[in-house]
């Protein structure tokens, strides 16, 4: 009986510190490929191109261009004003829509970002005293194929902020996003 115990494979009879070396083998092949990602990535964030402004912006079929921004403590006509809670930043904007088909553009696809990482949504009670003012705010709208539209985006902000860039999402929950630097 005790050549048979003898005779056995190594790995049979320490069945337990088998199965502890493959989990090990397998931690330290994961850990390999996993940096290799985390580096992967680092270098794909590092390529990713700013915009500036007056640049033409191409995500799938639709080009973007911001052409101006400018920022006011307040909107709105001579009597009906709203006052920014820190610094409205209005920013022009020209899309033009290069598909076979209607787009939706909607304030969803814009969010502004500063320097601290902070996101702002735009401000939508504030694009009505825009229009107020002869602007023309975007808010939500079809554009047919090979069609352009112009309009304003309106961010409330704090008043200090510095950094700020504006991301730009394409149509779609996978679509890619861009960013543009404001210079402000």
């Amino acid at each position: 009986m005790v050549t048979e115990i003898k005779n056995k494979n190594w790995f049979r009879r320490h069945w337990i510190l088998t199965i502890i070396i493959i989990f090990i083998i397998m931690g330290g092949i994961g850990a390999i490929f996993s940096e290799e990602e985390i580096i992967s990535t680092t270098n794909n964030q590092e390529q990713a191109k700013i915009y500036s402004i007056g640049e033409k912006i191409i995500i799938d079929k639709i080009d973007y261009s911001v052409d101006s921004v400018f920022t006011s403590s307040a909107l709105g006509s001579l009597y009906n004003v709203e006052e920014a809670k820190g610094v409205f930043v209005i920013i022009s904007l020209t899309v033009k829509n290069n598909g076979n088909g209607d787009m939706s553009l909607s304030t969803t696809d814009f969010s502004l970002i500063d320097s601290q990482g902070r996101n702002y949504n735009p401000d939508i009670s504030a694009s009505i005293y825009l229009s107020m003012m002869n602007f023309n705010p975007f808010t939500f709208e079809r554009l047919g194929a090979g069609l352009q539209t112009s309009g304003e985006l309106v961010f409330d902000v704090p008043i200090n902020d510095t950094g700020l860039v504006l991301e730009i999402t394409g149509e779609g929950f996978f679509a890619d996003s861009v960013q543009v630097d404001l210079e402000i």
